[in-house]
């Protein structure tokens, strides 16, 4: 009976989970060959090379890693099941009534909004630090501004709640906080599965993969700047993500795609624009997990805490562990 229970509760259903695989696996073999690039990280560089000696001396190691990260992921996603029944009680999802075509206005405002943005932060820097520094700010003051004008639209046109919106107060205590954090923690296990099962297609592919300059500028900035690039990327980003992609994107997909479809759809442009080869399965599994927590809450601020565990732990081994 508690076995059953657990495997109840937890929202991804056998079918789901068959979807995800094919369409993640076939993303896997040939998105490498359309977006890998030259430069490469000295991390992912040494992982890249100790990956593709083992593969070349060892290849039943390989093999034998993948089956232990099967048993990982599995494993995790018991736990995770178990969280769940705590995490997600008394809450449902109430769907919105925007629709695709808001949502195709949504994006090209917010990224062309954006854009436009970024194009004035450059013609207006004159050095690289200078050009950095103006680009957070504007990064920032301009997804704000764009996620206040798509705020303004849902509640002044079409008549949304706080409620739909994902922003409502009830539901939110501290224990729910620790679950969170919990949930994410159980999650990190899988979400390493997904980059080294990634890292080991580019291997057997024989691609070397991109570096991202924007974790490159915050690990070599200083002072005040490193600061603000750690603010953005802990606190900014995800609250502005959240909002984009899981409160927005998400509420109007589920509205016609189903929340199955919605997730994928999703989960796939927020990897996207991520413009990170290697990372994009990662990506991809990451924005699943966060739609997963809105699906079953419907809570806003669930999927930003998440969201900033996954930013903060990254950024912290990256300066602890990658820098030194």
């Amino acid at each position: 009976m508690f076995y059953k229970t657990i495997l109840g509760e937890w929202s991804l259903q056998k079918s789901l989970i068959r979807q995800i695989l094919v369409l993640g696996g076939s993303f896997l073999f040939f998105c490498p060959l359309l977006l890998a690039q030259e430069d490469v990280q000295n991390d992912i560089e040494n992982n890249y090379q100790a990956l593709s000696q083992v593969w070349q001396e060892h290849p039943e190691q390989v093999y034998g890693s993948i089956l232990f990260i099967a048993l990982i992921i599995v494993i995790c996603t018991f736990l995770l099941r178990f969280l769940q029944r705590f995490l997600c009680k008394g809450l449902s999802f109430r769907a919105g009534n925007w629709d695709v075509s808001d949502v195709m206005v949504g994006i090209c405002f917010y990224f062309g909004f954006i854009l436009l943005s970024a194009v004035l932060a450059e013609s207006l820097a004159s050095g690289e630090d200078q050009k950095y520094v103006l680009s957070l700010i504007v990064h920032l003051l301009s997804q704000t501004v764009a996620c206040s004008f798509i705020y303004f639209f849902l509640t002044s046109f079409r008549g949304q709640s706080l409620r739909v919106l994902g922003l409502s107060k009830t539901g939110l205590s501290l224990q729910r906080v620790f679950l969170v954090i919990a949930s994410y923690l159980v999650f990190v296990p899988i979400f390493l599965a997904a980059y080294w099962l990634s890292l080991a297609n580019f291997v057997i592919w024989k691609i070397t993969p991109a570096s991202q300059p924007i974790a490159e500028q915050i690990l070599n900035s200083q002072g005040a700047v490193f600061y603000l690039g750690v603010f953005m990327a802990v606190v900014g980003a995800p609250i502005l993500e959240e909002f984009l992609f899981r409160m927005f994107l998400y509420t109007g997909f589920r509205k016609h795609l189903g929340p199955k479809a919605a997730i994928f759809v999703t989960s796939f442009v927020f990897a996207l624009v991520h413009f990170n080869a290697l990372g994009f399965f990662p990506i991809f599994v990451l924005g699943a997990f966060f739609n997963i927590l809105y699906e079953k809450t419907q809570r806003l601020w669930i999927p930003i805490l998440a969201h900033a565990c996954h930013n903060g732990l990254t950024l912290f081994c990256l300066i602890y562990f990658v820098a030194k």
